[in-house]
């Protein structure tokens, strides 16, 4: 996000480019079960009988077809996100292992995760990030 070299804006982008492939997409949503970020790569899994072949991964993309979208239902922006959700995981441990009660095991996730998230602003500026 910064500190880098300019000619690695290069290298980032056509990764990106790999990754949002529609290709690239429906491969990974047919093996992993995430949604498809673009409605090519949906429309490509449908009329090729995927959601057919698994009815059950159909509500997902139901319900995000659905709605109507808002500026905080366009894509996921949570910084940190891989150590956000480590964070839920241990709590969640917590609760599942008798440790904490279902109240202190979520109150804690979401004081570990905002500490996260401002970790995450601190680091890369305040329009980064916003508290869960």
């Amino acid at each position: 996000m910064r500190r880098h070299e300019p000619g690695d804006d290069k290298g980032v982008a056509e990764f990106l480019r790999f990754l949002t492939a529609p290709r690239q997409q429906q491969w990974w949503a047919a093996t992993t079960g995430y949604v498809p970020i673009t409605r090519t790569a949906l429309d490509g899994l449908d009329e090729g009988g995927f959601y057919k072949q698994h009815p059950e991964q159909w509500p997902a993309v139901s319900q995000l077809l659905n709605a109507k979208p808002t500026p905080n239902s366009q894509g996921l922006r949570l910084g940190n996100y891989v150590e956000v959700r480590t964070a839920i995981e241990l709590e969640l441990e917590n609760i599942f292992a008798g440790k904490k009660t279902v109240k202190a095991g979520l109150d804690a996730a979401v004081t570990r995760g905002n500490a996260i998230l401002r970790q995450f602003r601190v680091t890369h500026g305040a329009a980064a990030s916003g508290e869960i």
